[in-house]
């Protein structure tokens, strides 16, 4: 399951301003910022390495917090991880005669990296039955992943395109706090940007407990005899 790794960046946008009378005089509207994604997921990565006791102790979370509980064991572990990465480009429209700037957000490209890893145990042997079971069952939550990825995709551009129009525009503003303005504006989308992300990662536990059921466990062992 997903225990996403990013940074955490927040902030609230505070800066030396003009009056509104002067700001709707000198800064015209800014355009529609663009909003991009681009989803990367990579092969499926296998791992037969391990015994038993290894992916236990790797597990020992997922299965806790599973409805199964840690007593009920298939023999593998599935470890997806989804990464965020945003770039922002500001543009600023300067106001020599005021000695001010207009800042607004032009393009914002969002990446979504996913890389999944699933473990299977070394006592389960290729061309076992032991082991097709155990992938099958595994593969279930790559593919919980992937449609999850497909639906959470649009929900981020619109979230991360309402946040620009929202607060990705300000000025005049002082040319001096342009570069103190910027990291606050960019801080703000990365704070929307965690903040989605934290959503996804609360919304795949449930969808990957569902998967970890007493039922589903027994349906797995049920596919071969004499499990080693």
């Amino acid at each position: 399951m997903l225990r996403p790794s990013r940074p955490w960046i927040g902030g609230l946008i505070f800066a030396a301003l003009m009056p509104l009378a002067a700001r709707a005089q000198d800064c015209p509207a800014a355009p529609m910022p663009e909003v991009t994604l681009e989803r990367a997921e990579d092969p499926v990565e296998y791992d037969f390495l391990r015994n038993r006791s290894d992916l236990n102790q790797m597990g020992a979370k997922i299965l806790a917090a599973s409805r199964a509980g840690s007593t009920m064991y298939v023999g593998g572990l599935t470890n997806g991880t989804i990464q965020s990465d945003m770039s922002t480009d500001l543009q600023t429209l300067m106001r020599p005669a005021t000695d001010s700037a207009c800042l607004w957000i032009a393009n914002i490209h969002i990446k979504l990296h996913y890389k999944p890893i699933v473990y299977v145990s070394r006592e389960f042997t290729v061309g076992s039955c032991y082991r097709a079971a155990v992938l099958e069952h595994e593969h279930k939550h790559v593919v919980m992943d992937e449609t999850l990825m497909g639906s959470f995709g649009a929900q981020l551009q619109q979230a991360i395109q309402m946040a620009a129009q929202t607060d990705g525009h300000l000025g005049p503003i002082r040319q001096e706090d342009l570069p103190d303005v910027s990291r606050k504006i960019q801080a703000v989308l990365e704070h929307k940007l965690n903040e989605m992300m934290d959503q996804l990662s609360t919304e795949r536990e449930v969808k990957q407990t569902q998967i970890d059921t007493p039922e589903e466990y027994r349906r797995v062992q049920a596919l071969c005899s004499n499990w080693p």
